[in-house]
């Protein structure tokens, strides 16, 4: 499970290590997953069904955090390179992201992931999304 310091966005887990992140470049026609890193996958194989889907829709802690990062204009002309930036650490104001917290929703023994929210992170502050695509309008609530 994930908890979230709603200060400043600092991820902290009970189950495995955060891992590592995965870099891409800017632009058009990339690949995913990128080739160098090829094996980077998700699996809530480990965890128990039930246990992942106790909490939903709640909020905090989460079964599943995915934080998309970038750097602002400021950043890069200050030198700041994306290596920088710690996984799940708390957000720099130099640096923007796309947090989405996922919930787990358990049918007949099969585990679900249904979106809960969506944050976006700039200059330190978060914005939650308001259901911008019709994510919460999708997904039946149990």
């Amino acid at each position: 499970m994930v908890f979230e310091d709603e200060n400043n966005g600092k991820l902290t887990t009970t189950c495995e290590p955060t891992p590592s992140a995965a870099v891409y470049q800017a632009g058009v026609n990339l690949q995913y997953p990128h080739p160098s890193n090829a094996d980077f996958k998700i699996d809530i194989a480990p965890y128990d069904a039930a246990t992942l889907a106790s909490g939903y829709p709640s909020k905090n802690p989460f079964p599943l955090v995915i934080r998309l990062d970038t750097l602002t204009d400021k950043a890069l002309a200050e030198g700041h390179t994306i290596e920088e930036v710690v996984p799940a650490a708390a957000q720099p104001d130099w640096v923007y992201s796309l947090t989405t917290y996922i919930g787990i929703v358990s049918q007949a023994g099969i585990a679900r992931p249904t979106v809960i929210q969506q944050v976006v992170w700039m200059a330190g502050m978060p914005y939650q999304l308001m259901d911008t695509d019709g994510f919460k309008l999708a997904v039946p609530v149990p």
